[in-house]
């Protein structure tokens, strides 16, 4: 009931009836209130990525450093960043949630008191919300002779983060596991991504660009380019998907 049971060791009114040890001057024992509280087990590679950061921080906010780590130490805070260019004194943090990078209201108030609980004397701390980059893929599929198209096509899915695999976990290039605030994303890495699918021969890519942002539209581009405050993805929310592999069979010249 008390170590190890997560949410099934919450229990209702008058549920609690027998002591775990026995005391001379306690004869009975009863919980007039439902028990609540109880969380799973923290995900074992979520830990190995926090307890590096728990022990660097040590429940201070000295540095920037130490804002970012104790920020994505708490629940439903995936990623974390400094904002470049805020004034003096204050410290302006981008956050981004676990599942559509939003924050739920009740978190972000959370997260800022226990933030400012740390940091120094005479600093204000200011959350800033991640800017979702949904990216526009264009691409032909050159299969081979007798192949299954749709089996190529979703294994190139599940490449590129579009598709769940066998354990049902998003693993692919742009996964919300495999992002990052600010980070870019290369015309090279969609090819590395899709090297050596079974019965895919060669991949010809027609477009490859943000849909949002600096610049709005565009073509094949080499790099996308994100600012700190931006987080790529393949879709956010109710935007649609701007994924679109097209296939046909490889022909000898």
């Amino acid at each position: 009931y008390r170590i190890g049971a997560g949410p099934s060791g919450d229990q209702e009114a008058g549920a609690i009836k027998e002591l775990v040890g026995h005391h001379p001057a306690v004869r009975s024992t009863r919980n007039p209130l439902p028990t609540r509280g109880g969380v799973s087990a923290e995900d074992p590679d979520r830990a190995r990525i926090l307890g590096p950061f728990s022990l660097r921080a040590l429940d201070r906010a000295a540095s920037a450093e130490d804002l970012v780590a104790l920020a994505v130490s708490r629940p439903n805070i995936d990623r974390a960043a400094v904002a470049p260019g805020t004034p003096r004194g204050e410290v302006a943090l981008v956050i981004s949630g676990e599942e559509d990078m939003r924050v739920d209201p009740a978190d972000q108030a959370d997260l800022l008191a226990f933030l400012t609980a740390r940091v120094p004397p005479g600093v204000s701390v200011r959350l800033l919300p991640t800017r979702p980059v949904p990216v526009r893929l264009s691409a032909t599929l050159h299969l081979t002779p007798g192949a299954d198209p749709v089996a190529v096509q979703e294994a190139c899915e599940r490449r590129l983060g579009l598709r769940e695999d066998d354990d049902g976990e998003l693993t692919g290039l742009l996964a919300p596991s495999n992002t990052d605030l600010g980070q870019e994303l290369a015309l090279s890495q969609v090819y590395d991504a899709l090297k050596d699918v079974p019965d895919l021969v060669w991949v010809h890519i027609t477009r490859l660009d943000r849909r949002v942002g600096n610049p709005p539209t565009g073509f094949l581009r080499e790099r996308i380019r994100c600012a700190a405050d931006e987080r790529l993805c393949w879709t956010h929310d109710d935007t649609p998907a701007r994924v679109r592999l097209g296939f046909q069979e490889a022909r000898d010249a």
